[in-house]
């Protein structure tokens, strides 16, 4: 992947394209059984966006993840980050008022939860005057497949795609945005530098998630190993 040090690609959206054209049978997502591959990551993105437009949720929107790590998370940031929806994933510790708290922030509309955090999800929404629609992940990816691939418009680098929130020590958590280019540039600077830690990846290079999704350590991990255009292994923490 020696190539890799000529990508200036500033969104994921540009570089999700790249790597399914360039390594269509390369997997790039796994996780609890599940294996994609970046030509099925590229459609499979592309049809969660038509899932999510059919709800009404389009750019500039909020979707919410609860769940350990997973690959589901993967496909659904990847897809939210293309079109520009603005991904929340909430850690799976806090209780359901905090929980209730982020989703009525961020003004969710959808909120995707893994089939263990289903009953905490649905007991945090219920707090809530305009509860989010709650779809367990699998139903998710189940209800995207049946839809064709969407033709949509890419976000730009400087769009918000990410939203993290801080421990809220002080009083209530903080919602922090970030965009394609806080995710992407570092990268860039890197390789102009000519740091290894952005380049030396190799063709069957494994990159493990293990930090939580809701943190950037984890979401940032999940990101890099699609900049590099490697294998990228979620581990569910405990």
């Amino acid at each position: 992947m020696a190539q890799i040090a000529q990508h200036r690609y500033l969104t994921l959206d540009a570089i999700l394209a790249h790597w399914a054209a360039e390594q269509p049978g390369a997997p790039a997502i796994e996780g609890a059984g599940l294996v994609f591959t970046y030509g099925e990551v590229e459609r499979l993105s592309r049809q969660i966006i038509a899932m999510l437009a059919a709800r009404g949720i389009g750019a500039g929107d909020r979707v919410a993840f609860l769940g350990k790590n997973a690959a589901s998370y993967g496909l659904l940031y990847c897809a939210c980050a293309r079109a520009g929806i603005v991904i929340a994933p909430i850690g799976w510790r806090l209780a359901a008022r905090e929980i209730a708290y982020i989703l009525g922030d961020t003004g969710a509309r959808l909120l995707v939860a893994a089939p263990d955090f289903m009953e905490l999800a649905a007991k945090a929404a219920a707090d809530l005057a305009s509860p989010p629609e709650l779809l367990e992940d699998a139903a998710m990816l189940d209800a995207a497949r049946g839809c064709e691939p969407a033709v949509f418009t890419p976000c730009g680098a400087d769009d918000p795609i990410l939203q993290l929130y801080t421990s809220g020590t002080t009083g209530h958590p903080k919602g922090v945005l970030l965009s394609n280019a806080n995710l992407t540039r570092l990268r860039v600077e890197g390789i102009a530098a000519g740091l290894t830690y952005y380049t030396d990846y190799r063709a069957g290079d494994c990159m493990m998630v293990a930090m939580p999704i809701a943190h950037i350590g984890g979401t940032g991990t999940f990101s890099l190993a699609m900049l590099a255009g490697i294998r990228c292994r979620f581990e569910a923490e405990f």
